[in-house]
């Protein structure tokens, strides 16, 4: 199966960056904790456009997670990318939508990639305007252990 590790091959080092071990079965199959010194200066850079601290930590990780979830699709796709649909269906409806999806595959997963992304970073910067902590009620701020008068639990900014 492409993509994946020959088992009568030796395997290679662990430390080996381009193992197919490595990146195949350890990146996907266990939790790494984020890389702090990554983490720092990109939350500092969002709080520094007008992010709150919350809602720098979440865009971070909704990017993060959409950046991960789309590389791992990519790789894994066993149909190339291409957009399949069912041959039995012959309507009008299926047709227009056959076009469409032939479009979008000879744009390619790069073009596919770049839309969400920009999809998702102009969503986001809608919370610059509307930070979530302004749309909390009262009760889930206290549960969530934030002030009544202020949008964080106390701690300085990290652009600060």
């Amino acid at each position: 199966m492409a993509g994946l590790p020959d088992p009568q091959r030796p395997k290679p080092a662990q430390g080996d960056a381009l193992s197919p071990r490595r990146w195949t079965t350890d990146r996907i199959s266990r939790t790494e904790k984020p890389h702090i010194d990554n983490a720092i200066p990109q939350i500092g850079l969002l709080e520094a456009s007008g992010f709150t601290g919350t809602d720098a930590v979440l865009a971070y990780i909704a990017v993060s997670r959409y950046t991960i979830g789309a590389t791992l699709e990519q790789q894994t796709a066993r149909d190339g990318g291409a957009i399949i649909l069912p041959p039995e269906r012959t309507d009008a409806a299926t047709a227009h939508l056959a076009q469409l999806a032939a479009t979008v595959t000879a744009l390619g997963p790069d073009h596919e990639f770049e839309v969400g992304l920009s999809a998702l970073i102009h969503g986001l910067g809608e919370l610059i305007a509307t930070p979530t902590t302004d749309t909390l009620s009262r009760d889930a701020r206290a549960r969530r252990g934030l002030d009544e008068c202020c949008d964080e639990p106390s701690a300085g900014r990290l652009d600060e």
